[in-house]
């Protein structure tokens, strides 16, 4: 099964023991073994979560002006296994093809020289502020209680603590994410141009 290398082994083991704790499980001392369903299934689901959550761009995982230099002999430039999105202002439109940066404008995967590009980028569990961590943590628990239990109370319990630590993710990126409505909305630049 592979498993998202992100989660290094103390934070993923801190994560299922969790997650699994939300239905009453005891901890385990180990993620090593095929023993347990259960730790097995939670893996899968807090991997894909956390890809999920990461994925949607934040103020911890965007780079804005990330720049992707290509192999001076064959041109291309590698699509690392941690890149979640590519985003161009210039109108290029760069996606993975065959584990290499393609541009879907040009109809390319040679590049001269060196692009700037926003990249979303999947960062280690550990590297991310304790708000992401937290709400990755509930919603991947919600998801597993979901999928294998249904317990309606243990599905109020997450719902109010994924709505929580939704809260907490959002304070944080309004904290942290440099936002101002002066310049970052449409209307309001329009209205302050006249």
């Amino acid at each position: 099964m592979a498993l998202d290398s992100s989660l290094d082994s103390d934070d993923e083991l801190e994560a299922v023991n969790d997650i699994i704790g939300c239905i009453g499980e005891a901890p385990v001392n180990t993620l090593e073994g095929e023993g347990n369903v259960d730790v097995a299934n939670v893996r899968r689901i807090l991997a894909r979560v956390n890809r999920e959550v990461q994925a949607k761009g934040w103020t911890f995982n965007i780079d804005e002006s990330a720049i992707l230099v290509p192999d001076v002999f064959s041109k291309f430039i590698p699509w690392l296994p941690t890149y979640l999105s590519i985003m161009t202002t210039g109108g290029s439109l760069y996606v993975n093809r065959g584990g290499y940066v393609y541009d879907r404008t040009s109809k390319t995967d040679q590049f001269e020289a060196s692009i700037t590009v926003s990249l979303i980028e999947l960062k280690a569990f550990s590297e991310m502020p304790e708000a992401y961590r937290s709400y990755i943590i509930v919603k991947a628990a919600r998801r597993f209680n979901i999928q294998f239990f249904g317990a309606p109370e243990i599905e109020g319990s997450l719902q109010e603590r994924e709505s929580e630590a939704w809260a907490a993710v959002q304070e944080f990126e309004l904290d942290f994410g440099n936002y101002n409505m002066l310049d970052g909305d449409a209307f309001t630049g329009g209205a302050i141009g006249r």
